[in-house]
């Protein structure tokens, strides 16, 4: 079974990794106590808020836009090891640029990073990006 084993690659391949981003569509949350354990500990927050409840309709603001500006800024900045987008088709031009300048920052030198898709629709990014999974 091809799939099963690309699985366990990719599930041994994730294990070694310190620093995963996680960029996740609408339908994908939790809440727990998490967050404030990771408060606690200085780490950042896992979410850092969301867009919008149930819709997110263009060019309209968030109250939690700035919180999630900064935490993407951060990430720009931060060693990461791997970036799993999953759940979203990134037809947000914001996210989608974002994702492309971490990808960029992320592959520049660091020969073990890697990109994950898990969505149901091809990937909408420009030409070049390049998905391991």
């Amino acid at each position: 079974m091809e799939s099963l084993s690309q699985i366990e690659r990719l599930k041994k391949e994730l294990n070694t990794k310190k620093n995963i981003v996680i960029i996740s569509g609408a339908g994908i949350s939790t809440n727990t106590g998490e967050q404030k354990q990771r408060e606690l500990e200085g780490k950042q927050q896992r979410s850092t808020g969301s867009l919008r409840l149930n819709v997110l309709l263009y060019r309209e603001g968030s109250p939690e836009e700035l919180d999630i500006l900064a935490a993407f800024n951060n990430n720009l900045h931060q060693p990461v090891n791997a970036v799993i987008i999953i759940g979203t088709r990134l037809e947000i031009s914001n996210l989608r640029d974002f994702i492309e300048e971490l990808y960029e920052n992320a592959k520049s030198g660091n020969k073990e990073y890697i990109t994950v898709w898990v969505n149901r629709e091809p990937l909408k990014l420009r030409e070049g990006f390049e998905i391991d999974y």
